[in-house]
């Protein structure tokens, strides 16, 4: 297969980062203005989060590799790889992709509104054709 990358939904991370972001420096102006220093950490916390979210906006949620699929579910979390030859089955249905997978007994359920809306269909294609094509 040929290496493929779907990004996450915008607004699932950049505008909350924005706002995070805003939020912290905000709330570290009103610390400093008010000479109540304790509440910058306060505000650190926000602003950092922010920041990662920022930077997390454009890694891609599902990449298809040669001989697995790449899934980054949130941006805290750690990179899923998945060869093809363990999954067992996959359905497409309208709002969610089931995966299900040799190693594990729960099926992992992946929402398609964390794609952008533009590739919402085409990463369901894809799945489609691992599935016709015979490697699951």
């Amino acid at each position: 297969m040929k290496e493929k990358k779907f990004l996450r939904n915008k607004w699932q991370l950049e505008y909350p980062a924005y706002a995070l972001i805003g939020c912290g420096i905000l709330s570290i102006i009103l610390a400093l203005s008010s000479g109540k220093t304790f509440l910058i950490t306060s505000a650190i916390m926000p602003t950092v989060l922010g920041c990662v979210f920022f930077v997390a906006k454009n890694t891609p949620v599902a990449s298809f590799q040669t001989e697995h699929l790449e899934l980054k579910l949130a941006p805290l979390a750690a990179k899923t790889f998945i060869r093809y030859n363990k999954i067992e089955s996959i359905g497409v249905e309208e709002k969610k992709i089931i995966i299900k997978i040799a190693d594990k007994k729960k099926p992992l359920k992946l929402p398609v509104s964390i794609f952008r809306s533009e590739d919402r269909e085409t990463v369901k294609e894809v799945f489609r054709s691992l599935n016709i094509r015979g490697n699951v």
